[in-house]
């Protein structure tokens, strides 16, 4: 196990390019070893609904298929492959509980990824403590 800081990178966005590059982030260090967690806030809690980034809108760039399509053409990993590899790579998954509720999230209906943890933004960044913050 790697002796990096660990990385705690919070989601707050639901454009496309931004969540491509948080998992893109995401994994790239948890396969170098670091811990890593991500901690899904403000409107990016809706991403851990089952199928939610299919139905992204596009915002200032391009929508989420848009962006997909054009990951697959070149080679390089598109956002779905990512968000599949952050269980396998073991990345801690967090849900604010304010921001569930804020969006009318029940907790139950968090299906994209088994094991998310509903937590408060407080304990994000305690349990983060001496370990390097990102945002997205």
């Amino acid at each position: 196990m790697s002796r990096a800081r660990p990385l705690n990178i919070m989601l707050l966005s639901c454009e496309p390019a931004r969540l491509h590059m948080a998992f893109l982030t995401a994994t790239s260090a948890a396969a170098t070893g670091r811990l890593v967690s991500l901690f899904f806030t403000s409107d990016a809690v809706r991403l851990l609904l089952a199928d939610a980034w299919d139905s992204l809108p596009g915002h200032a760039g391009a929508s989420a298929q848009e962006l997909d399509a054009r990951h697959a053409a070149s080679g390089t990993a598109d956002t779905v492959m990512l968000m599949d590899a952050v269980a396998a790579l073991n990345v801690r998954l967090l849900a604010c509980e304010a921001s569930l509720a804020a969006n009318s999230i029940q907790p139950e209906n968090l299906t994209r990824w088994a094991g998310t943890q509903i937590t408060t933004v407080a304990d994000f960044l305690a349990d983060g403590s001496g370990g390097d913050f990102l945002t997205f």
